[in-house]
């Protein structure tokens, strides 16, 4: 018999989430999937979504708790033990699943109405929700299933686990896997992963940050061996403080060729990069071609990008619930487009990307939040990244790149597409970029090659961010992305062509 969960206080990261609900913007991570099924078999379908919801709900303490933050130097989360955990005045009303099946026309509408959902989450539960809607246009019988949880909850990977498992469908084939036992509440994160640099170390690191910002001067450009650099968007650019507009989000179209996409970069990518990797290439060119059309580059003369990189362990860590994250950052002077080819980016950034370095500064990033002595002063976090998000300079990055991987679709029958997307915050990087790849084996295929449906879903800051800019960026994106792809299908001689490419012959 399981243990029942017991109360804990909550770990860094999770301080760290609930610290920016505080200050204004809710922390959440929405994940779409859009089935292509007939309304009688998607009505069965959202039957076993319920008894999965259900049961997750008895299996993870954590889907069920709630945070109490009375005492704000030290949260903790309050496991549920009510069966069921949620009571609804109403009991026809779910209470993790949306009362009604609302119509959109597309997935950032889709998008756009989780965004509302989730700004209205609080701290005493259900912390995540999954809601319903129905495609209007082609195909007609299409449903959206958006899974949107509270980012204290767990962390992306953490959130595609639980996505599967809400999806999950019976199989024709009888299974012997044994009943799914009870988990008990996830450790703190710095209790099972190694952070890095140690308490002594971080402290010296944060003494160094502080005395290079006060030596910077009143221009905010910061000395990093190679002299000053500006990240785009320099203050001048934002329109509107980025704590007053909306979220908007864009869904990236490739076209006809979509299904394709992912196996060809992947052979545009032989000896030089991950598929992450080339990713990444193609959405710096698409910045770079975005941000140099009608704004003078004087202003700016650097592309900050970061990526999530996730350090959870395998039969070590939680399936579901915890946070195992930590974020590596590459600035990319402009100059260097003009030097670099797709090839030699490329290969960098791979090596960067699977090396100790990259590893280390990941961890380091996560254990630099112990520098924040945020039991000692209770309202630090919030008053800091108050003060940073209505700042002339508050984005940290330029772009964000989050890519999940690939989601397979085994016992998810119906399933065409998935996206994800997580919330922009005013202190975070001024565009998001979120990807994921769906695996798609037709039954047809006697070679047993999986299609793979790449998809992109592009936030930010609508009126801090101008629309035009993302406009010409997901344009872009989509031209240089199909060039590649269209290169990595065909020849060797034509693949090399591509490869030997200066990224600013792209960008232009």
């Amino acid at each position: 018999m399981a243990a029942i969960a017991t109360s804990r206080s909550l770990d860094l990261l999770e301080r760290f989430h609930v610290a920016q609900a505080r200050a204004g913007s809710i922390p959440y991570i929405t994940i779409i999937g859009l089935m292509v099924v007939s309304h009688a078999d998607f009505s069965q379908i959202l039957a076993q979504i319920t008894q999965n919801i259900d049961q997750l709900l008895r299996l993870h303490p954590v889907l069920a708790a709630s945070v109490d933050d009375s005492d704000i130097r030290r949260p903790r989360w309050i496991p549920n033990h009510e069966d069921p955990p949620f009571v609804t005045h109403d009991p026809m009303v779910h209470p993790i699943i949306g009362p009604e099946v609302d119509p959109v026309q597309c997935v950032t509408q889709v998008a756009e109405a989780e965004d509302a959902e989730a700004q209205g989450f609080n701290l005493q539960g259900p912390l995540w929700r999954v809601g319903i809607y129905q495609l209007t246009q082609q195909p007609l019988d299409g449903y959206f299933i958006a899974l949107t949880f509270h980012h204290v909850v767990t962390d992306g990977i953490g959130a595609l686990k639980l996505f599967e498992d809400v999806m999950w469908q019976p199989s024709a084939v009888p299974t012997t896997s044994s009943r799914p036992r009870p988990q008990p509440m996830p450790p703190k994160a710095q209790k099972t992963m190694r952070m890095q640099p140690s308490v002594a170390g971080t402290m010296r690191k944060g003494a160094r940050w502080i005395l290079k910002q006060r030596s910077s001067g009143p221009s905010g450009k910061i000395m990093r061996g190679l002299g000053a650099i500006t990240k785009w968007p320099p203050p001048g650019l934002l329109k509107q403080q980025p704590r007053k507009p909306d979220v908007s989000h864009a869904a990236v179209d490739f076209g006809k060729d979509q299904n394709r996409i992912v196996e060809r970069l992947e052979a545009l990518g032989h000896q030089i990069g991950s598929v992450h990797s080339v990713l990444h290439t193609a959405a710096v060119v698409a910045l770079a071609a975005a941000i140099s059309k009608g704004v003078g580059e004087d202003n700016f003369d650097t592309i900050g990008t970061e990526t999530p990189v996730s350090l959870r362990i395998e039969g070590q860590h939680p399936r579901i619930g915890g946070h195992y994250m930590g974020l590596t950052e590459r600035s990319i002077p402009l100059p260097s487009l003009r030097s670099e080819t797709i090839a030699s980016f490329t290969r960098y950034m791979n090596r960067y990307m699977h090396s100790p370095q990259a590893e280390s500064d990941a961890r380091s990033r996560v254990g630099g939040f112990r520098l924040m002595p945020d039991r000692l002063i209770p309202d630090l976090w919030k008053a800091c990244l108050t003060k940073k998000g209505t700042s002339n300079d508050p984005y940290r990055n330029s772009l964000m790149i989050s890519n999940l991987g690939r989601f397979e679709t085994r016992h998810i029958p119906g399933l065409d597409k998935v996206w994800f997307c997580h919330a922009c915050m005013p202190w975070g990087a001024a565009i998001n970029m979120d990807v994921v790849s769906l695996s798609l084996k037709k039954a047809s295929d006697v070679s047993a090659r999986r299609d793979s449906r790449l998809t992109v879903m592009v936030s930010w800051l609508d009126g801090a961010i101008e629309r035009n800019i993302i406009d010409r960026f997901c344009a872009a994106l989509v031209r240089v992305m199909n060039l590649m792809a269209r290169a990595g299908g065909a020849p060797n001689l034509d693949r090399h062509a591509m490869r030997t490419k200066n990224l600013q012959d792209l960008a232009d």
